[in-house]
């Protein structure tokens, strides 16, 4: 109970934040702001809060065309699907993140992604 009240008191902070970020218009600490939205979502296992926070937090990142940024959010969205059993949904995020780590040349980033396509595909055999 304790452990849901610091979770929900987070959230509230994290949205007050995101307030603000939104009045001020910067669109880099908007995108951070949902992204630890969906962080505390996902760690309460909110799964489709989570996926939806992040999907904002992408949103922005593809409009400021920060390629790491974005192949680490279709990441996020990858490890949600996985949580929730929603395998091929969860390839298809990877295989976008893999997409872009290989074009940004991010080896560190491609070796993980792979792993988890490769923990995914021993789970829906």
């Amino acid at each position: 109970m304790r452990e849901q009240q610091k979770f929900e008191d987070a959230t509230e902070w994290y949205k007050k934040e995101l307030a603000i970020r939104l009045k001020l218009g910067d669109e880099s600490n908007i995108a951070d702001a949902y992204y630890w939205v969906g962080v505390v979502a996902e760690k309460q296992q909110k799964f489709e809060d989570a996926t939806e926070w992040y999907k904002k937090e992408l949103a922005i990142r593809l409009k400021l065309d920060d390629e790491l940024d974005v192949a680490y959010a279709y990441c996020r969205l990858g490890g949600i699907a996985e949580k929730q059993q929603k395998h091929k949904v969860a390839e298809e995020w990877y295989n976008k993140a893999l997409k872009i780590s290989g074009q940004i040349e991010n080896q560190t980033l491609s070796d993980e992604i792979k792993q988890s396509i490769a923990r995914l595909k021993k789970g829906y055999r």
